[in-house]
């Protein structure tokens, strides 16, 4: 590190932080700061003040990919969901109102548990980004016969 760097209008950062040290160990105040232009209170005749925080605390988590960060879409998985026959007829929903905006709504589906089927509600999902899609999921014939229909899980896309 060159000289000029060291120095700050002739004092060394040593002599700083020693200066600075040395104030920092005094536990009394002057009652009044020379430049002070109001008769304020010295330090330790003050409110105490708040205990520090790390600055996290106001930090809201964030969902999805960050702006700008490439985004790719998973393609569809089979789960190990299987049913021996179709399932009955995709129920009419009342797609209720949005409980808060920018929600999209998540249509129901069968299940089948390994002897019955029963009705899985739609309901309201946030998207992991704005921009995103809901692609439902859905049943199938297993290709090649056997009459065997899987369940396709939906997932978000864009």
């Amino acid at each position: 590190m060159s000289r000029s760097r060291s120095t700050l209008s002739g004092l060394t950062l040593g002599t700083l932080a020693l200066a600075a040290f040395a104030l920092g160990a005094c536990d009394s105040w002057p009652t009044t700061w020379p430049w002070a232009k109001s008769d304020a209170a010295a330090p330790s005749q003050q409110a105490a003040a708040p205990a520090p925080t790390s600055g996290l605390e106001n930090i809201a988590p964030q969902a999805g990919t960050p702006a700008g960060a490439p985004t790719t879409t998973a393609p569809p998985t089979t789960s190990v969901v299987a049913a021996p026959m179709a399932p009955p007829p995709v129920r009419d929903e009342a797609v209720p109102a949005a409980p808060a905006a920018g929600m999209v709504w998540i249509p129901g589906n069968w299940n089948f548990s390994g002897a019955t089927w029963a009705w899985v509600p739609g309901r309201y999902e946030t998207p992991p980004r704005p921009t995103a899609q809901w692609i439902p999921g859905h049943w199938t014939a297993e290709q090649g016969g056997g009459g065997v229909w899987v369940w396709v899980s939906g997932r978000w896309t864009g």
